[in-house]
């Protein structure tokens, strides 16, 4: 049965209002260690989610089987458990259909063999000077649907390649990555390259003191403080409950005036045109020129305020997952030049958040951290923990970087920061 079929039977067979999520894919990923490839693996999923809502009494439940007694059983589940539930005063009504405003590319995915010489490639290089190699390279494509009762009909094709390296020597470690929706985007050898200097670059780590330093952040660091910027600043909910430090703010100038945020779908490099209730994604101005502008809705939190979502629901909150933070006029290379005593980190591990009013978050950095001084990256250091007020790291002085990479969360340039806040020192 086609997704939009099952979505239609769905909706017949209830009374209630419904909302019904549907996603149809296939997913292929290949794993490799040492240089060498341990496990490869195909799959094919379908995954069905209803929504049930009866006299703002709400229930949900999923499947992925799609025959119609299977279908029927849970909605009937739906159903029983909104029965069961007690009423959300503060629901209004799910979305009404707003027009999606464009189609994303859709590209084949490779095949078995496409895919492993894509690995292969990296691996040799690798090999050639003596580094070992991990990481993984993962396929996802297929379609993706939402339909409820008001009349909201979104489908589209998905496609979402990613090929993650982690290289090896002695005790040195250097990371890349690429995210895309176009595997034949991805430069295997590149990116093999860059780990691989990274790692050799690394080798025999040193100690520096604990304190503050000036810092220049790699993408990959800079897209986790994204993250962090996305669940507790920039979206409605975290500032209805009075858990975002833009409460009040909005209008005021926030950070330094170098910083833009947006968060726009079709442009950040991973275009998708609707969000988990099949709302048609907005271009929201988060931050522009240091100033607090706005935030991200799913339906709920805009109909507490009497506002349309803004087409960013993540199925229990709202979130701002293509942000681009605007870049500047430098290369890194420049970047490093400004600092006198600083730090250069690749990525940060093992992050969390300290203080969501105040964004003040820590982790560890990883795969690449240097000492810099007078401009030039002098060595290695081990890893360092931190604990950062990010507020003030982006109030601070700020420069940013030229070139734009898609991470997880956003598309983001390198970043300088001063005064960054390190805490402690590994000792392995």
């Amino acid at each position: 049965m086609k997704i939009r079929n099952i979505a239609k039977f769905i909706l017949n067979n209830t009374k209630a209002d419904a909302q019904v999520n549907i996603m149809d894919y296939s997913s292929y990923l290949i794993r490799f260690t040492r240089n060498q490839v341990h496990q490869s693996v195909q799959s094919k999923n379908l995954f069905i989610n209803i929504k049930v809502v009866k006299d703002r009494r709400i229930g949900e439940a999923s499947t992925n089987a799609d025959d119609e007694e299977s279908l029927k059983g849970i909605l009937r589940s739906a159903e029983e458990i909104a029965e069961l539930s007690p009423p959300n005063s503060e629901f209004v009504s799910l979305p009404k259909p707003v027009p999606i405003p464009f189609t994303p590319p859709y590209i084949e995915p490779p095949n078995p063999s496409e895919a492993g010489e894509i690995v292969k490639s990296a691996i040799a290089f690798a090999e050639r000077k003596e580094v070992q190699l991990s990481g993984s390279f993962s396929v996802r494509s297929g379609e993706i649907g939402v339909v409820n009762s008001l009349g909201v009909d979104s489908f589209s094709a998905t496609s979402q390649y990613e090929f993650r390296i982690v290289a090896v020597k002695e005790d040195g470690s250097g990371y890349s990555a690429c995210l895309t929706n176009d595997w034949r985007k991805i430069e295997p050898e590149k990116l093999a390259k860059e780990a691989v200097e990274r790692a050799l670059s690394s080798v025999n780590p040193r100690e520096i003191e604990p304190g503050e330093y000036d810092v220049v952040l790699l993408p990959y660091a800079v897209d986790e403080i994204m993250m962090f910027f996305g669940w507790f600043a920039f979206n409605a909910q975290a500032m209805q409950e009075g858990r975002s430090f833009l409460e009040g703010k909005i209008g005021e100038r926030v950070f330094n005036e170098k910083i833009t945020i947006v968060d726009d779908a079709q442009n950040a490099q991973l275009p998708f045109p609707f969000d988990w209730e099949g709302v048609a994604k907005q271009r929201v101005v988060l931050v522009e020129n240091g100033v607090a502008k706005g935030v991200v809705y799913d339906s709920f939190t805009a109909h507490k305020e009497g506002k349309v979502s803004t087409g960013h629901s993540a199925r229990n909150a709202p979130f701002p997952s293509d942000m681009i933070l605007y870049p500047g006029e430098y290369s890194v290379e420049e970047l490093i030049s400004t600092l006198d005593r600083g730090i250069l980190v690749t990525r940060f591990h093992y992050t969390n958040i300290v203080h969501p009013k105040l964004l003040v978050f820590t982790g560890l950095t990883r795969d690449g951290t240097f000492f810099v001084e007078n401009g030039k990256v002098k060595y290695p250091v081990r890893t360092l923990r931190f604990t950062q007020n990010l507020i003030e790291a982006f109030a601070g002085d700020v420069l940013l970087g030229k070139e734009l990479r898609r991470g997880d969360n956003s598309l983001v340039p390198a970043v300088r920061l001063s005064k960054f806040n390190f805490t402690g020192i590994s000792k392995e």
